[in-house]
């Protein structure tokens, strides 16, 4: 499938399964990438592809791969769930793309893009309340911290028990 969306040389395309291997090798065997999520870090491919064909068949949910026009190599996915007239999102970044500020640099300019569609009025993300790195990115994204959320989220590559987390949004 084509773009979806495109800001600055950076593309937003709709993950198809046969990329499995690549989602694997640059995000979910990737301790620091899956830290703050609640799955466990991936130990093979095969789990990537069953986690993946799961998720693609989820009614209202797209899984968009993040890449830039000079690089073909996987910068990162974001996952879009669409609820009545909001929108859950989620953002993963390969380590090699932290630097370069990868979801700052596609992550607003898709934001507001979303929001400017008809029945769409707000954009939510969480982030575990240690995970400052997505928070700062949020922050300087344009997105509003609304809370604390206490014992909301398991991040197993943390611990077993919920924990805080913050909730952010974009509204229109």
């Amino acid at each position: 499938m084509g773009v979806v969306f495109e800001h600055e040389n950076v593309g937003l395309c709709v993950l198809r399964l046969n990329e499995f291997e690549e989602v694997y090798d640059r995000l979910l065997s990737k301790p620091q990438v899956v830290k703050y999520l609640p799955f466990k870090v991936h130990t093979s491919p095969d789990e990537t592809l069953g986690f993946l064909s799961k998720l693609l068949t989820l009614k209202d949910v797209e899984v968009l791969t993040i890449r830039h026009a000079a690089d073909p190599r996987l910068m990162g996915l974001f996952t879009v769930a669409k609820s009545g007239h909001s929108i859950a999102l989620s953002i993963m970044v390969a380590p090699d793309r932290y630097s370069m500020g990868a979801g700052r640099w596609i992550g607003p300019p898709f934001c507001y893009w979303l929001l400017a569609h008809a029945g769409i009025w707000r954009l939510w993300s969480y982030t575990d309340i240690d995970n400052v790195g997505v928070a700062n990115m949020l922050i300087k994204g344009g997105a509003r911290c609304e809370g604390l959320m206490r014992r909301y989220a398991i991040h197993p590559n943390i611990s077993n028990e919920p924990r805080d987390c913050w909730l952010w949004s974009f509204v229109r």
